[in-house]
């Protein structure tokens, strides 16, 4: 009778891993398409600032509607996230930390964007920074990154927009 059982039990694991494999398969898949996302902001705010600029005077409320697509502002790993009808009505809709009207003085590594830990299964996120790049930042590397951006935000008098502020104004 146990050796009948063998080969189920391997048959069992064998489907558990296969299962798993997708799983990670899929998050990796998402991660790619939000950081997508952060890159055609990118792409729509150079266009809109012109190309002798280095960093982010605009504000992405700034970018005409024809020339960002909405659906950007949700993340697709954001169970929560919704597309709004026009890039106006995102902020209350958005899956990400946005940072408005960033002066063309500051540091490059300091992110445009944030996609939080929250959509990612608290493993990281994904950051537009102010010098273009666009990566994946690891927890907790990117909640304390997160903390430097409020409190440089802050300093600067400048708007955090989140799915959270935007719903309170």
């Amino acid at each position: 009778m146990k050796k009948n059982l063998l080969p189920a039990i391997i048959v069992l694991a064998a489907i558990i891993a296969y299962l798993l494999l997708i799983s990670h398969a899929r998050e990796l898949s998402k991660r790619s398409a939000c950081q997508s996302n952060l890159h055609q902001f990118d792409l729509a705010l150079q266009a809109n600032l012109g190309a002798k600029s280095t960093n982010y005077s605009a504000r992405l409320s700034d970018v005409p509607d024809e020339d960002i697509a909405p659906m950007l502002f949700r993340c697709p790993s954001d169970p929560n996230g919704h597309i709004a009808a026009t890039v106006k009505e995102s902020d209350v809709t958005t899956s990400y930390i946005y940072v408005g009207g960033l002066p063309t003085n500051c540091p490059g590594d300091i992110p445009l964007i944030i996609c939080p830990p929250k959509n990612h299964r608290n493993k990281g996120g994904n950051i537009l920074f102010a010098n273009h790049e666009c990566k994946w930042i690891p927890s907790p590397e990117i909640d304390r990154l997160i903390e430097r951006t409020y409190a440089y935000a802050k300093s600067n008098n400048l708007r955090i927009v989140t799915r959270e502020t935007a719903a309170k104004q």
